[in-house]
C-alpha cells in the first residue's frame, strides 16, 4: 500500500479486524503506535518521506493487566523454584519480585553493575533512558555473588553455564512455573507488577516506589499497583467495623508534632532534605535508613 492511500478508515478497519480475532484494546493500540510511529519518523528525516500525519483512531480501552503473584507462600514457591533453576534465574527472579525491573534493562546488565563494597546495585539501560541506582539488600546479595563469580567487571550478569550471554529464558521458565505449581499463564512482567503490589502492602512512599522500579510517572506506577484480594478482604471488614464516635486528637498548644504512626517516618523538605553527592535531592535518600538498607520486599 501507498502512503497517499492511508487513511483513518484502513486503522478504524483494522481494529474491528484484530477484536474479531480475540485481540484486547491495548493490544490493538499498541500495533497502531508502531505505525503512527513510522509515520512520524518519516516526517522528522531529511527529506522527508511522508508530508501528512494522517489521524490514528484508538479502541479507547484501557485493559490493564491484573495477573501477578499473590500471596507470599506462592512468591516463596516461585523463588525455590527459581534457585533450583539456577544462579541466572534465581537472580532475575529476585531482582524482578524485589524492585521490578524489566526484563530489558536485566539482560543489559554486567558485573560491574553490581558494586558489592558500596552495597548498590545500577541499571543503566532502562525503557524511560534514565539509569537507577538502588541499595543491594541482602538477599539480592546472596542472589547475585553466584552470578558474578569467576568474572570480570566487563562480563555480563546473567549468563548460562557455558558463559554465554542470557537473552531469554522461554523453556526454563515454563519449568520454573510448573515447579513452583503456579499458573502457567504468569509471565515474567508479571513480577513487575508483584513488586509494585508488595511495596503499596508494606504502605511505601509511592515516591520511593517509582524510584526503585524506575517509573517518571505517577500514572504509571499505578498501572502496576493493583489491589489484592487479601486487601480487599481487609477493607470490607472495615466496613462491618462501627465508625468512631472519638474526636480526633487536637494540636498540642506548644506547636509540637503528634507522634507518627507505628511504622511511618517523617521525611525531611526544604534545607532538611537529603542530597546526593552532586547536590541533587533523592528520594532514596529520604527513605528510613531500616527501608533502604535492611527491609526487603519479599
Amino acid at each position: 500500500m501507498k502512503v497517499k492511500n492511508y487513511s483513518s478508515d484502513l486503522t478504524l478497519q483494522y481494529i474491528e479486524k484484530r477484536k474479531g480475532e480475540g485481540a484486547d484494546g491495548s493490544t490493538i493500540d499498541k500495533e497502531i503506535q508502531v505505525v503512527r510511529g513510522a509515520f512520524s519518523y518519516a516526517m522528522k528525516i531529511t527529506p522527508p518521506l511522508v508530508r501528512f500525519m494522517p489521524h490514528f483512531p484508538m479502541t479507547g480501552e484501557d485493559d490493564v493487566r491484573q495477573v501477578f503473584v499473590e500471596t507470599e507462600a506462592d512468591r516463596k514457591k516461585l523463588r525455590e523454584a527459581a534457585a533450583k533453576e539456577g544462579p541466572y534465574m534465581n537472580g532475575l527472579v529476585e531482582i524482578a519480585l524485589t524492585f521490578g525491573w524489566r526484563r530489558g534493562t536485566l539482560f543489559g546488565m554486567k558485573v560491574k553493575d553490581v558494586d558489592l563494597l558500596r552495597e548498590v546495585m545500577f541499571a543503566g539501560t532502562t525503557k524511560n533512558g534514565d539509569p537507577i541506582t538502588v541499595p543491594l539488600i541482602s538477599k539480592l546479595r546472596a542472589a547475585l555473588i553466584p552470578c558474578m563469580r569467576g568474572k570480570s567487571q566487563e562480563d555480563w550478569l546473567f549468563t548460562h553455564a557455558d558463559g554465554s550471554r542470557v537473552k531469554g529464558y522461554r523453556k526454563a521458565w515454563a519449568r520454573l512455573l510448573k515447579a513452583a505449581g503456579l499458573n502457567p499463564e504468569l509471565h515474567f512482567h508479571d513480577l513487575r507488577r508483584t513488586a509494585r503490589v508488595a511495596m503499596a502492602d508494606r504502605n511505601m512512599d509511592e515516591r520511593w516506589a517509582m524510584d526503585l522500579m524506575g517509573h517518571k510517572t505517577r500514572s504509571c506506577s499505578q498501572r502496576y499497583n493493583i489491589v489484592n484480594m487479601e486487601t480487599r478482604r481487609k477493607a470490607a471488614a472495615m466496613l462491618e467495623q462501627p465508625v468512631a464516635t472519638q474526636k480526633p486528637a487536637s494540636q498540642p498548644k506548644d506547636g509540637s508534632q503528634q507522634p507518627q504512626p507505628q511504622g511511618q517516618t517523617e521525611t525531611s523538605t526544604g534545607s532538611e532534605q537529603s542530597q546526593d553527592r552532586d547536590g541533587h535531592s533523592s528520594g532514596i535518600a529520604d527513605m528510613p535508613k531500616t527501608m533502604a538498607a535492611g527491609s526487603e520486599v519479599q
